[in-house]
């Protein structure tokens, strides 16, 4: 004969088991009901339609072809990050992108690029640089770019290495920032439209030149707003300088600041 304890912990037991089973049971359906969903979504929202917007340096039709995403690719299986950098390896130009999924069954990518602003000569070989000094392209010839773009030619600190798509390396720490610093203080200056050759390779001896025709030499970078200001006077005073004849104007010391009419710039 059964006590009641007994029979009370068989009923436990049992309720337990039922529980576990229904427990088991729901989990299995949940899986499987996922499994459907996705061989569903896979099946039924495939991509058929890729755009890409955003642009100037490349084709959309190029860029469209080979983005990383491909037509009959799962529109949900579309990953934005392995797109952009599938994207970037293709196009150094190309920083980044955006990708919107357009049910059911467009893609469009929108690209933002660097753009470039200068070219600087490295053992004989032509790069072409963005204005944070990211390698965009190599060059056997910089002719073609340097006219349809107005590049600025850039003598920069002892390189280490230029790999296209990413930012220049230096011999030398620190010398990345001091260029960047400076070139961005320059580009501010109502010179840099006009400036020529661009010339930071040593940070005692700035120099750059202005409309082919005028070496500015700006010394170190301490004060160098006040010089680049100083400089844009000294050419106002003297516009005869920049029609008639190459010169040299020194603002190294704009306490002592002097130019010289026809001297010769030797670039």
């Amino acid at each position: 004969m059964i006590s009641g304890n007994t029979f009370a912990r068989f009923r436990r037991r049992n309720s337990f088991r039922k529980y576990r089973r229904f427990v088991w049971y729901a989990l299995l359906l949940f899986f499987i009901s996922v499994i459907i969903v996705a061989i569903m979504v896979a099946a039924f929202f495939k991509v058929e339609e890729i755009t890409v917007e955003g642009s100037l340096m490349y084709y959309k039709e190029t860029l469209s072809a080979d983005c990383g995403v491909s037509v009959g690719d799962s529109i949900y299986t579309v990953s934005r990050a392995r797109s952009e950098r599938f994207m970037k390896e293709q196009f150094p130009y190309i920083n980044g992108i955006s990708l919107t999924r357009i049910l059911p069954s467009s893609v469009q990518i929108t690209v933002t690029e660097d753009l470039p602003y200068y070219y600087t000569d490295i053992s004989g070989e032509f790069f072409i640089l963005s204005e944070e000094l990211r390698v965009l392209q190599r060059m056997d010839d910089i002719a073609d770019m340097r006219y349809n773009y107005n590049l600025k030619e850039l003598t920069l600190p002892e390189v280490a290495y230029a790999v296209v798509g990413r930012q220049i390396r230096f011999k030398r720490q620190g010398s990345y920032q001091y260029a960047v610093d400076m070139l961005r203080t320059m580009r501010l200056s109502e010179l840099y439209e006009k400036s020529d050759h661009i010339n930071i390779r040593d940070k005692y001896t700035i120099f750059f030149v202005y409309d082919n025709s005028i070496k500015i030499i700006l010394g170190d970078p301490d004060d160098i707003e006040l010089k680049l200001a100083t400089a844009v006077e000294i050419i106002e005073q003297m516009s005869e300088l920049m029609t008639t004849a190459n010169g040299l104007i020194d603002v190294q010391d704009v306490s002592v600041c002097f130019a010289i009419p026809g001297a010769d710039i030797g670039i």
